[in-house]
């Protein structure tokens, strides 16, 4: 009976041992995420950005792939003082990290067509 027990109380202590895969109980260990970023690093500003001011919404076309798409009027795309028919895209404010980076790619894709299809 007692060889049993030691024997149990053996077993017990090595599977607990091999469990912890060798790391010491209660220790944490972290490493980095590549896909926590801040805002700061998804969105910078360059020429192509339109002044709310400038935006007039006309109507409601949709739902779009990242959230409404609507009919509007920007003033002075093309030449001062001028309106150009747009598509204003927008993302859902509960869009995650990766859905708005998504969309900011999408907008970079666009700029890049715009830049070689003019």
């Amino acid at each position: 009976m007692a060889l049993i027990s030691c024997l149990a109380v053996f077993l017990f202590f090595y599977n607990k041992k091999r469990s912890n895969d060798g790391y010491p109980s209660g220790t944490l260990y972290a490493s980095v995420n590549p896909e926590y970023f801040s805002a700061s690093d998804m969105y910078i500003p360059d020429e192509w950005e339109v002044s709310r001011e400038k935006i007039t919404v006309i109507r409601e076309l949709g739902q779009g792939s990242f959230g409404m798409v609507y009919e509007g009027l920007a003033l002075g795309l093309v030449a001062d003082g001028q309106e150009t028919r747009v598509a204003l895209k927008t993302v859902n404010e509960l869009a995650t990290v990766r859905e708005r980076i998504e969309f900011l790619n999408e907008a970079s894709v666009m700029k890049a067509f715009k830049c070689h299809h003019v």
